[in-house]
Formats: structure tokens, C-alpha cells, sequence
């Protein structure tokens, strides 16, 4: 299965999508410059907590127009994935109609990345409020 089959087969569902426009206004506003993914600042109103992989979905990145069909973004992936180090904190949100589940607001090139490298978990910096959902 081709990586392009695997961001495919991941693209956000519409409940996903609309508990990640719910709360957008929490979200860090990112100018879109095409830029390497950086990661956002972790806030005062967020922790870093260890997510398992499977109980993240993707945001707005994998959708049509996102980040993750732009040219290029498999270099970005393929870049994080061969890197021997931990990765920086992905930024989610609870999915506000899937208990336990989760939705990346900044880091899904980091997500698909961690899947290639085959790891289990990701560090992921989770907002204070939707720690009931972990």
C-alpha cells in the first residue's frame, strides 16, 4: 500500500471535521506560507500526554486542499520519519461525538510520519478542558 493510499484512506470524516470547527477558536491562527510544518507553542490551557495513534483521526489537513495533498508534503512526512528522535507534540482536540477519540488540529504530517515509523503512541499536547476525554 502506497503512502498516498494510506493519507487517503485517512481523510477526516464530517463529525470529525465538525467538533475540530466547533473549537477552532482555541486553535493557534497559522499564516499559510507552504514552510516546513512547525509546531505550535505549548499553551498555559494545554499538557502533553502520550496518544495512541489509532484513537487519532485527521483534521482539515487531509481533507481536499489540506496540507497533506499539497506538492511536497511527502518529503515533509518522509523527512519526520526518518528522524531518530522523538517528535514535537501534535496539537488535538477531543472529538466532541467519539469518547476516547481524538482530532489533530497541527501535526499531521508528524501523525503520518509516526505511522510510518510504525510507533504505537505520539506526544500530543492536549487542552486542559478536553483532559476528561483521555
Amino acid at each position: 500500500m502506497g503512502i498516498g493510499i494510506r493519507f487517503a484512506a485517512k481523510i477526516a470524516t464530517k463529525k470529525a471535521a465538525e467538533a475540530l470547527a466547533k473549537k477552532a477558536d482555541r486553535f493557534s491562527v497559522k499564516a499559510v506560507s507552504g514552510a516546513a510544518d512547525k509546531p505550535n507553542k505549548i499553551t498555559s490551557n494545554q499538557v502533553v500526554r502520550s496518544v495512541p495513534i489509532e484513537n487519532i483521526e485527521h483534521g482539515e489537513s487531509a481533507r481536499p486542499g489540506g496540507k497533506l495533498t499539497w506538492p511536497g508534503a511527502y518529503k515533509t512526512v518522509e523527512k519526520y520519519a526518518n528522524k531518530k528522535t522523538p517528535f514535537p507534540p501534535i496539537e488535538i482536540v477531543a472529538d466532541a461525538e467519539a469518547p476516547g477519540r481524538w482530532v489533530v488540529s497541527d501535526g499531521s504530517h508528524r501523525l503520518e510520519a509516526a505511522k510510518i515509523r510504525g510507533d504505537t503512541e505520539i506526544p500530543a499536547a492536549v487542552f486542559k478542558e478536553d483532559l476528561e476525554n483521555f
